[in-house]
């Protein structure tokens, strides 16, 4: 995690060069050679992340509007559901942390500086805390649109508290960088594997949660006689996959280039530009998945004048309340509500 030199035999030379440099980018570890080369490997992927970035705090930024602004008007929305703002406040800060500071990493490479350990350990703790956030936010969307049934959570659950394990694991050897209590070469062949149990562990989270998402919106859809209804849900379906396809692929290929790294040190160079864009990517799909369905909310939301009240089961009421609130873009303020309000 802090920038050392290991000797040729330890780490195969790439792109001709004989000296061979650790650089922690975010939880990755990523081999690169200390020339020419390199310094243009990383301009390229701090090009990749600013732009990734940029991308991500305007989907941040549409995301606090539709949570904090009522769907029509430009006013303050009646309830907010701060849950969620503050979700969304405190990713955008971890993100903000990890893009400047992992700059400072790169700047420090680029001068041929020793890797700043404190840097080092913010960009860490930042990383580890945007996946702890999306996915126990991903985990209990599922726990509430199956009705608070914890038998549904407990494999990701369990898989999340393993995430936590391997996470105050890294936040551990930060804080010995910094110290100077431990050294990279010391715990480079640990750090390998725990990564990759960190990326498998939450590519089937999200694999999980999402499919049995949709498995259950799926079956309330079927069991909908009103077509507004039916179509909207068949929305959310659409919207959930999606987000979990974007977010899967992009952890999916971190993860293959971690473990290509170990068999073809030229691999190393996609690590660089993966690692550099996976959270930023992370950030967006959550922010997607609030403004989709809120836009969505938006445009299928009648004028107050013309609603009128449509009576359907009671039992599938619940369920769709649940789904809406469980992604935080629902008006229904009470689950057992026996009404829904559609055009």
């Amino acid at each position: 995690m802090h920038s050392s030199s290991y000797p040729d035999d330890l780490f195969p030379s790439m792109l001709n060069s004989s000296s061979v440099e650790l650089l922690s980018g975010s939880i990755l570890n990523v081999i690169l050679p200390s020339d020419t080369d390199a310094i243009e490997l990383l301009i390229i992927s701090t090009i990749m992340q600013a732009f990734f970035y940029g991308l991500y705090f305007a989907s941040f930024l549409l995301s606090m509007r539709w949570l904090l602004f009522d769907d029509r008007e430009f006013k303050i929305r009646k309830p907010i559901k701060w849950p969620l703002v503050i979700t969304c406040a405190t990713l955008n800060l971890l993100l903000a942390l990890d893009f400047t500071f992992s700059l400072d990493l790169i700047l420090a490479y680029y001068r041929g500086d020793d890797t700043p350990a404190i840097s080092n350990a913010v960009v860490v703790v930042a990383d580890c805390l945007i996946i702890l956030i999306t996915d126990v936010v991903l985990i209990y969307r599922c726990w509430v649109v199956y009705s608070r049934q914890w038998h549904i959570i407990y494999f990701p659950l369990g898989l999340w508290l393993c995430d936590i394990g391997c996470m105050a694991a890294f936040v551990y050897w930060s804080i010995g960088l910094i110290i100077g209590s431990i050294t990279s070469s010391e715990i480079y062949q640990t750090v390998f594997f725990i990564s990759l149990t960190v990326y498998i562990c939450t590519i089937l989270i999200n694999v999980y949660a999402t499919s049995v998402i949709i498995v259950r919106i799926r079956k309330v859809a079927r069991q909908t006689n009103n077509s507004t209804s039916g179509g909207t849900l068949h929305f959310v379906i659409r919207i959930v996959a999606e987000s979990g396809f974007l977010f899967t692929l992009m952890t999916g290929l971190v993860l293959i280039s971690l473990i290509l790294s170990r068999v073809w040190p030229e691999s190393a160079n996609f690590q660089v530009v993966l690692s550099a864009v996976n959270f930023p990517v992370i950030g967006i799909a959550f922010n997607l998945i609030l403004i989709r369905t809120s836009q969505q909310r938006s445009n299928s939301e009648p004028d107050k004048k013309q609603v009128s009240s449509i009576h359907f089961q009671e039992r599938n009421t619940d369920v769709m309340s649940r789904i809406y609130d469980g992604y935080g873009e629902s008006n229904l303020e009470d689950l057992e509500i026996k009404k829904v309000l559609v055009p």
